[in-house]
């Protein structure tokens, strides 16, 4: 059984396909190597992928297409 969260390949490229064609999302390598740290002390975590929202439409897009999939979500805001 999976766990929420987790998810096939498939899955995945399906779920970054959603986000792109909803609002443009990052799974380029180098943004998820950027958005891997932060300035905590928890080790360093690559995300599946990054969005970056714009709008209020664009934050209700996402939350949508990532409760679909049980998918949670961590906001990073101010950098």
């Amino acid at each position: 059984m999976k766990t929420p969260g987790t998810r096939s390949e498939k899955d995945q490229e399906l779920l970054c396909q959603q986000l792109r064609d909803a609002i443009g999302a990052g799974d380029d390598e180098l943004v998820l190597i950027t958005y891997a740290f932060d300035v905590s002390p928890v080790p360093a975590q690559k995300p599946s992928i990054v969005v970056f929202s714009e709008t209020r439409d664009d934050v209700v897009a996402v939350l949508q297409t990532v409760n679909q999939y049980k998918i949670p979500v961590t906001v990073m805001a101010g950098g």
